[in-house]
Parts: C-alpha cells; sequence; structure tokens
C-alpha cells in the first residue's frame, strides 16, 4: 500500500464523510451501509493518528478537518436517533413473536372464532 499524505487521508475522510451524510439522510438506507462507511473513516482516523496529526497541519488541513467536524455534529443525532428507531423495531417483532408463541403454546385455535360446543 502506497503511503499517504496528510492531505490525501483527510480529502478521503471528508469524501467518506460526506457519502456518509448521503446515505443517512435517506429514508430507505441501511444501517448496515453507514457502519461500512463508518468502519472506512475509522481506519482513515487511525492512520492519521499514526502520522502524528496534530504537530503537522497546515491551514488548509485544518479546514478539511473542520468541514469533517462539522458534518459530523450533523449527522451524529440522526445516527443516535435511528439507532433508537431501530431498536424500538426489533422490540416490536420480539413483542409479537413473544405474543405469537404464547398463543400457540395455548394450543390450537379456531383463527379466533368461538365454538360452542354445549348446544
Amino acid at each position: 500500500m502506497m503511503e499517504k499524505t496528510i492531505e490525501e487521508l483527510l480529502e478521503r475522510l471528508l469524501r467518506e464523510t460526506l457519502r456518509l451524510e448521503e446515505i443517512v439522510m435517506q429514508d430507505d438506507s441501511e444501517p448496515e451501509e453507514w457502519l461500512t462507511i463508518l468502519d472506512e473513516r475509522e481506519k482513515l482516523i487511525e492512520s492519521l493518528q499514526e502520522k502524528g496529526l496534530e504537530d503537522m497541519l497546515t491551514e488548509s488541513n485544518r479546514q478539511l478537518l473542520s468541514k469533517v467536524f462539522a458534518i459530523n455534529q450533523r449527522l451524529f443525532p440522526l445516527i443516535e436517533g435511528h439507532k433508537q428507531e431501530i431498536q424500538k423495531k426489533l422490540n416490536n417483532v420480539q413483542r409479537s413473536r413473544m405474543v405469537t408463541n404464547s398463543y400457540q403454546d395455548a394450543g390450537p385455535t379456531g383463527y379466533g372464532a368461538f365454538f360452542d360446543r354445549k348446544k
């Protein structure tokens, strides 16, 4: 793998962050997609840290980094909100499964019909 400059890493970080923003903003996007991009960003951030980022920032590097930071500030509340929605959906699915299972355990029902056998 070729050695990347701080500038290149920061530009990629910004690109990935913009891509993340685009996907998170779509109503039908899949959280798995977000995770892939978040992982990629994590690797880029680690590479930047290994290079001793703080010591070597130029003005243009700082601007790139502040763009990334600004997008993060907008995105993370959205991602958190989605996490809560997803958790609710999972809880509802689990709840409905439990209800279904408990009815199945009660034995066969007449699909909700009541049969009066005393006639």
